[in-house]
């Protein structure tokens, strides 16, 4: 892991290597993409029940709050294995 000098503070922070398209590893994975995804998805339908009081999204915002935390729980071995 190269090491890049700050300007400001003068203290080294660690540099993330660059990905192949340019873009910066930082660990996070897809399954936690779809976690997050449904998470935010599941509270911003729930908030549509309640301003329309309809059942059909209290269940949307059930079923999506329930993939983010099947997708949640299916990440936790794989973070505990890279440690």
């Amino acid at each position: 892991m190269s090491v890049s000098q700050t300007q400001v503070v003068g203290v080294a922070v660690p540099a993330y290597p660059q990905a192949r398209e340019g873009r910066q590893l930082v660990g996070a994975n897809r399954t936690q993409a779809l976690g997050v995804t449904a998470f935010l998805v599941g509270f911003t339908s729930l908030s549509g029940a309640f301003y329309s009081g309809k059942i059909f999204f209290y269940l949307l915002a059930v079923a999506l709050v329930a993939v983010s935390v099947a997708a949640f729980r299916k990440c936790k071995p794989w973070e505990n294995s890279e440690n």
